[in-house]
């Protein structure tokens, strides 16, 4: 059993690359190494999670999806198979990313769906997100978000001149309602993660935070292109794929639980790096307007402003850091924040201790309060003879 869902699981992985080399692009590949590969390890080993098949299915859309993202302006797909071929891998590879990350959200950590109150609606929204995503595979038309969109008649459309059709909105529309289910998906993520404890809830912390810069990287890709009028496939868009990198990562040290409280260490740099950044940012930027509009009579206004800036923010760079830090380890690492603490008060208490019986007292407080071990020996090297 054990060769053959090695060899299943290879097979999906490479056929999913073939196709992606040959249908997509350099972000899509990119993506779909790190969903599919990251599957394809905890198929082989974490067998009895279905989280690894999921990364997969989802590895499969990106591939697949991206097929024809930068396909040229007015391209005519009507006389050319391949081109058919990119047009039908890109209409299924979405619909598969959306039902495969939802299924993620569902039955995380465990890889099956939850029990108890949470099951049905579950349920009901996976069966939703399924059927709308075979809507779209399966409907009359094909709409290609290119440049231009480019509508065609799907190849694998089933009962195209079927009246059904003719109610239901046109395929790409149908996307929008594929936002339900996964509020219902997110809704019921949120409610088990406010219930578990221990193990469970940090593995819940992995994902949240994964998810939520996934959104604060498309924010940004979103104010940019369509606030500041920059290119779609810019830096900001780049940073937005690198993002959606976090989830596989996420899911690998949830199931595998290898590193899984270092999520609290994470949070707290991360936000503490952003706070320090954007304080740097907005003094470099508010010395320089400053200083350029008191020096602009003396001297050449601009070049000193920047320099006077640049020492400035190079000055405060470490107390900041080091107030920003102190201020968010309380407030996201409070365990490690308490532990630092206490070895602090206990080395000042240390400093100007000489009784030997109230050290080892000190030292056994500190680890049970820091590390609370089960069982504890402490063991004094004794003076050696003729010292």
């Amino acid at each position: 059993m054990a060769v053959a869902r090695f060899a299943l699981v290879a097979l999906a992985v490479v056929a999913g690359l073939v196709g992606t080399l040959l249908l997509g692009e350099l972000p899509g590949l990119v993506l779909y190494l790190a969903y599919a590969g990251t599957g394809a390890y905890l198929a082989i080993r974490r067998p009895a999670n279905h989280l690894g098949v999921l990364l997969l299915v989802v590895g499969w859309g990106i591939g697949l999806g991206s097929a024809g993202t930068y396909l040229p302006p007015g391209v005519d797909l009507t006389g050319d198979l391949r081109l058919q071929l990119v047009a039908v891998a890109s209409n299924c590879g979405w619909p598969l990313l959306f039902i495969g990350m939802l299924a993620i959200i569902l039955t995380f950590p465990e890889g099956r769906l939850p029990s108890g109150r949470f099951r049905w609606p579950a349920r009901l929204a996976l069966v939703a997100q399924t059927a709308i995503g075979l809507l779209i595979m399966t409907g009359p038309t094909i709409t290609m978000t290119a440049s231009v969109p480019i509508v065609i008649p799907n190849p694998i459309a089933v009962l195209p001149d079927s009246p059904v059709w003719r109610a239901l909105p046109p395929t790409d529309g149908l996307y929008p309602y594929m936002l339900a289910p996964f509020i219902v998906g997110l809704g019921a993520m949120l409610g088990r993660w406010r219930r578990a404890t221990g193990p469970v809830r940090q593995q819940f912390r992995w994902l949240i935070a994964a998810f939520v810069v996934e959104f604060a990287a498309t924010l940004v890709w979103v104010v940019v292109t369509f606030v500041l009028g920059a290119q779609p496939n810019g830096p900001a868009w780049l940073l937005t794929v690198a993002s959606f990198v976090a989830v596989p990562v996420a899911v690998a040290v949830s199931v595998l639980r290898y590193r899984l409280y270092e999520i609290d260490r994470i949070i707290s740099r991360s936000v503490s790096w952003a706070a320090v950044t954007g304080i740097l940012v907005a003094t470099f930027v508010a010395l320089v307007i400053g200083l350029q509009a008191a020096l602009d009579g003396v001297t050449q206004g601009q070049t000193l402003a920047v320099a006077a800036s640049t020492l400035a923010a190079f000055a405060l760079f470490q107390p900041l850091r080091r107030r920003v830090q102190r201020a968010v380890d309380r407030r996201f690492d409070r365990a490690r924040y308490d532990s630092h603490r206490t070895a602090e008060t206990f080395a000042e208490r240390l400093r100007d201790e000489v009784d030997l019986g109230a050290v080892q007292s000190s030292l056994t407080d500190l680890v049970e309060g820091s590390l609370r071990p089960v069982t504890m020996t402490l063991w004094l090297r004794g003076r050696e003879e003729g010292r």
